[in-house]
């Protein structure tokens, strides 16, 4: 649909750049509202839509980033030989990019670099993914990095709930 490389080629391309072990960076971007374009204009729409998205993300990055449709309304960007430093001005790029070829669309950024913010292929994923939820959450259309998700997570991880002693008995 949007020409780009699908999850799969992502999924060998993130082991193959952990396995090279030089540091690159990780974006996940998803969308914000996109089902409201969905809703309102139609899928062919909302395909257009992701099309135009997909053509501007190319146009944001540089000739060296790999640029893939992770999912639905999500897309990921490795970039290669990039530092934390780095990877915000493209993601800054990236978010401009979205919002000038979506319409009202927007989206949500987490950043994450290889060997700071994980040391393999799933922890690399994971402080992108908890970085973008962090975006999410913060109000959409803003970027977080590795390090905020990781705050967000050790504060939930400190409001767990406490397992209540039933006495033994299993609630029923």
């Amino acid at each position: 649909l949007t020409g780009l490389l699908n999850h799969g080629t992502f999924e060998d391309r993130l082991e193959r750049s952990v396995h090279a072990g030089t540091t690159f960076s990780l974006i996940m971007l998803d969308l914000d509202d996109f089902r409201d374009v969905n809703n309102a204009l139609g899928h062919q729409a909302g395909d257009d839509v992701l099309r135009s998205i997909a053509t501007a993300l190319v146009h944001a990055g540089r000739e060296t980033d790999q640029i893939f449709r992770y999912g639905g309304d999500e897309f990921s960007i490795l970039l290669p030989g990039t530092d934390a430093t780095g990877a915000m001005q493209v993601a800054e790029r990236a978010a401009s990019a979205v919002r000038g070829a979506g319409g009202s669309v927007s989206a949500s950024i987490g950043v994450a670099t290889f060997p700071v913010d994980g040391d393999d292929a799933r922890s690399v994923l994971l402080a992108a993914d908890r970085a973008c939820f962090v975006a999410k959450r913060g109000g959409r259309d803003r970027i977080a990095t590795a390090a905020e998700g990781l705050a967000l997570a050790s504060e939930f991880s400190q409001k767990a709930p406490t397992p209540i002693d039933t006495g033994g008995s299993t609630p029923v």
